[in-house]
C-alpha cells in the first residue's frame, strides 16, 4: 500500500489496524492527533449451529438408515412410516463432480420418484431435508465418493 502524505491536510492523522489472523485492515483519516493504541484479543465469535445436521449420523433420527444413492421412491416410504415431514434440497454439482455441491433451492413440493438421494439432513423440529438430483452421478458428491470411504 501507498500512503501519499501530501493528501491529508492540516491537523490530520491517518490510522491504519490489522486485525484477526487473517490480517484484516482498516485505515481511517481522523482529524487531530490519535492517541497511541495498544493490541487488544478479538472477542470470540459465536458459534452458530448449522439449521439441519446428517440425520442418518449416530444418534440422530435416521440412525442407521442408509438413504445414499438409493431413489426418492426407495426411500419416502420409509420416512412418511416414521412420521417425518420431508423437504427437498435440489443439489448442484461442479462440471467433472469433483466432490461438493451447492443447493439451488428447497422445496417442500415432492420430485420424481427416479431422483437419485445423496444424503438426508434434519433440524430441530424433525423435518428431514433430502439431497437430491434428478440424475444418477458416478459418484456420492456430498462425501466424493462412497460414504463409507469417507466415515469409518
Amino acid at each position: 500500500m501507498r500512503i501519499n502524505t501530501e493528501l491529508f491536510g492540516p491537523g490530520q492523522t491517518f490510522v491504519w489496524s490489522i486485525s484477526g489472523k487473517g490480517g484484516l485492515t482498516t485505515t481511517y483519516l481522523m482529524e487531530g492527533p490519535v492517541a497511541p493504541r495498544e493490541p487488544v484479543p478479538a472477542p470470540t465469535p459465536k458459534r452458530i449451529e448449522p439449521e439441519f445436521r446428517i440425520a442418518t449420523d449416530k444418534g440422530r433420527s435416521l440412525e442407521g438408515l442408509r438413504v445414499e444413492e438409493k431413489t426418492v421412491g426407495e426411500v419416502l416410504p420409509e420416512l412418511r412410516s416414521r412420521g417425518k415431514k420431508v423437504i427437498f434440497a435440489i443439489i448442484s454439482i461442479p462440471p467433472g463432480n469433483p466432490g461438493g455441491y451447492g443447493i439451488d433451492r428447497t422445496q417442500e413440493e415432492p420430485v420424481g420418484n427416479h431422483w437419485a438421494v445423496w444424503e438426508a439432513e434434519e433440524n430441530a423440529k424433525g423435518v428431514i431435508r433430502l439431497l437430491v438430483t434428478e440424475h444418477r452421478l458416478n459418484k456420492n458428491p456430498v462425501y466424493g465418493g462412497p460414504r463409507d470411504a469417507v466415515i469409518k
